[in-house]
């Protein structure tokens, strides 16, 4: 599916979501530069930020994964209408 300016629909969206992913560890490494703490403290945040990261990228692949399941039963679903559709007009 295209939208107006003939890009595919949803392509920025992995764009999008790399941008916010690399925001976000910028932002982290930002933090522990300019606020320093004990080793065990460091390691605890850099442990947790690590858990965030790949609860989001999880979720996000669980999504793309339910995107793809819905494109690909449409697009069965509509060659489905052009094969009946063939056929009515042939037969």
């Amino acid at each position: 599916m295209r939208n107006e300016s003939g890009a595919a629909a949803g392509a920025g969206m992995g764009g999008l979501f790399m941008g916010i992913l690399i925001g976000a560890v910028a932002g982290g490494i930002a933090a522990l530069i300019f606020a320093p703490k004990s080793g065990r403290e460091t390691r605890d945040i850099i442990r947790g930020k690590a858990s965030e990261a790949q609860h989001m990228v999880q979720s996000k692949v669980g999504e793309v994964r339910e995107k793809v399941g819905q494109v690909k039963e449409n697009m069965r679903s509509r060659a489905e209408e052009e094969a009946e559709s063939i056929e009515r007009t042939s037969g």
